[in-house]
């Protein structure tokens, strides 16, 4: 195939490639190394087991490679795979253009580059080693969403998000891509896979909005302006779910200074919307730590509930770092609203430690609702709304729920096992206990001392 640098642009020819690749029943188009070709809106079609390689590996920590690298800035995406398409992938390839944000606060976005790098609205879409770099929306799942695999790629430095996954309807279109037509088959998002993937330096990491992301490997969202992942469902969403291994670190690089509702962190991203004309409910405060913004995780939704998603995510050996260069007070884990989430020697360490991990929201109707923690490193939590937490083996407090604020309180009754041999003295620590010895319901002080409180008899 033959493609020109100095070209305004080279779709045309990219097109004629891979249609006759698919003419054949599939195969690979090579695109030369030591160039950036120009591109723009181009698209799979109908084509089945077409695959785009690259000379040399597209992925890395940081900025686009110069090899084997289309450059678009004009059109509404780069990459396209629409719905008619099967089994179709990227390989060893760069997407750019040209977004950039301010490196200084509010962050607000000096070149907004094309509005979507790559964009999937299939079921069976592979990205192996690829990177998409300076777009608005770096990587987007907006239809479908079944099967399609990440492998080592990185979305960095997109001025609104790296990588995002939206419900497919004709009202989820309207609201979070007003600029694209709605495909005429749309689905739900399911099951799809993350594998040893980056992004970082982005407006917001990942916003989750619809399906089931499984991460796989060690995947990291670092550095991320405004937070590492939202995992939302609003009015318009069906529900959504996370599970696998996760590093986060130095999500919210501003930490000192206000998110308000002026921001470019919110009010000009449309995957943040609740409906076409709306956008979804933030807190905006003076006081950060009861901003909304700036958790390595945040989950959410519209209405507040006991089994009300984001909800059933599971996390192994998961590592939030709540500070870096520059950030010394960062946020970890905030459940807003969530249901049956899971954390398996997990950790969230750094930064606030009374803004580290945070369940419910206490006011507002929202709770975080059968929360697990299992061999879990951190402060565990300043509870406001939690609902049915169960932690074991918190290693930050002797095996306990810490609670820096707020109480702690049942709707119905509070549970302790019927005879237990009398705990150590911690100090500064009184510990209730029902004694194995005699059965009575006792509590020992810091300073050693027992009492008993009832005796059952």
């Amino acid at each position: 195939m033959s493609l020109s640098a100095s070209a305004t642009t080279n779709t045309l020819a990219m097109h004629c490639a891979a249609a006759a690749a698919n003419a054949i029943g599939g195969g690979v188009v090579k695109v030369p190394s030591g160039g950036s070709f120009a591109l723009s809106q181009f698209t799979f079609g109908s084509m089945s087991n077409v695959i785009i390689e690259g000379s040399s590996q597209g992925y890395n920590y940081g900025s686009a490679k110069s090899s084997s690298d289309f450059t678009v800035t004009t059109g509404v995406w780069g990459i396209r795979f629409p719905v008619t398409s099967a089994y179709c992938e990227l390989r060893n390839i760069n997407v750019s253009s040209n977004g950039s944000l301010s490196d200084t606060y509010p962050h607000t976005i000096i070149t907004a580059g094309v509005e979507y790098g790559i964009l999937l609205e299939t079921a069976s879409g592979i990205l192996d080693s690829v990177t998409s770099y300076g777009f608005q929306y770096g990587c987007v799942q907006a239809d479908y969403g079944q099967t399609n695999i990440y492998e080592k790629c990185a979305f960095v430095w997109n001025t609104k998000v790296g990588f995002a996954s939206t419900k497919g309807s004709a009202a989820c279109y309207a609201a979070y891509h007003p600029n694209l037509i709605a495909p005429s088959d749309l689905m739900n998002a399911t099951v799809f896979t993350f594998r040893n993937c980056t992004i970082r330096r982005n407006g917001w990491g990942m916003i989750i909005r619809d399906g089931a992301p499984i991460f796989e490997g060690i995947n990291i969202i670092e550095s991320n302006h405004f937070g590492g992942i939202i995992a939302y469902v609003g009015s318009l969403d069906s529900g959504c779910s996370i599970s696998g291994r996760l590093y986060l670190e130095n999500n919210w690089l501003s930490y000192n200074t206000n998110i308000n509702s002026t921001s470019d962190a919110i009010n000009v991203n449309n995957l943040l919307k609740e409906t076409a004309s709306t956008w979804m409910s933030w807190t905006h405060s003076t006081n950060t730590a009861l901003n909304d913004a700036g958790y390595q995780l945040y989950a959410m939704a519209a209405t507040g509930g006991t089994t009300q998603d984001p909800g059933q995510s599971n996390f192994y050996e998961m590592r939030m770092v709540n500070s870096g260069t520059g950030v010394t007070n960062g946020k970890g884990l905030y459940l807003k609203q969530s249901y049956l989430w899971t954390f398996w020697d997990s950790s969230c360490t750094g930064g606030d430690q009374t803004n580290a991990v945070k369940l419910g929201d206490g006011t507002g109707g929202f709770y975080a609702n059968a929360t697990l923690f299992w061999n879990f490193n951190g402060t565990l939590p300043a509870t406001l709304g939690n609902r049915g937490a169960v932690i074991d083996r918190d290693r930050s407090f002797s095996g306990g729920l810490r609670m820096t604020n707020g109480t702690i309180s049942s709707d119905t009754t509070f549970g302790l096992i019927d005879g237990v041999t009398a705990p150590s003295t911690i100090t500064s620590l009184a510990q209730i206990y029902i004694d194995s010895a005699d059965g009575d319901l006792k509590i020992k002080f810091g300073d050693g001392v027992i009492k008993t409180i009832v005796v059952d008899v």
